[in-house]
């Protein structure tokens, strides 16, 4: 399946999350191997890091994989260059894709806290979610069946 995840019903926290493996918080030498194990392209952009601009860090992984396409985002964080952002975007056609996609993701990690989809803990409101905490959102895209876009916090 597309998603995995460490709950099973919706409480959990979205920072437990994972997309084909990946998860928040990661290193990019582990995201590496483990996009390595599902595709052997993986591209890796390089840039200045935030904390020192004279060294390179590692800035985004993408790679193309047996349900679709992902991209990794890395930003600096105290314990180093750590996955901020991932995005997957599955392969499939129009609705019907989509809505067996977002069932599967339903199933995984139980009933979206909001309709848009979205998993992530609410605001004091009950309507939206905490711009302090992780989030997923599973989104249409163009000439595929969703993306699904797991974020750490942009504090």
């Amino acid at each position: 399946m597309v998603i995995g995840a460490a709950c099973a019903a919706w409480g959990a926290d979205p920072s437990s999350f994972d997309i084909m493996g990946v998860r928040l918080g990661m290193t990019s030498k582990t995201v590496e191997a483990v996009l390595t194990a599902q595709s052997p392209a993986v591209q890796t952009q390089t840039g200045p890091c935030s904390s020192d601009p004279g060294q390179t860090c590692v800035v985004t992984m993408a790679a193309s994989l047996p349900d679709g396409s992902m991209n990794v985002e890395f930003r600096q964080t105290n314990q180093g260059v750590r996955v901020w952002r991932v995005l997957f975007t599955v392969r499939g056609r129009g609705t019907q894709d989509r809505d067996l996609v977002l069932k599967a993701a339903v199933e995984h990690y139980g009933k979206p806290a909001l309709d848009q989809p979205a998993w992530c803990p609410l605001d004091e409101q009950g309507r939206a979610c905490r711009t302090d905490e992780p989030v997923l959102v599973f989104e249409p895209a163009d000439g595929a069946a969703g993306r699904f876009i797991l974020s750490a916090p942009s504090r």
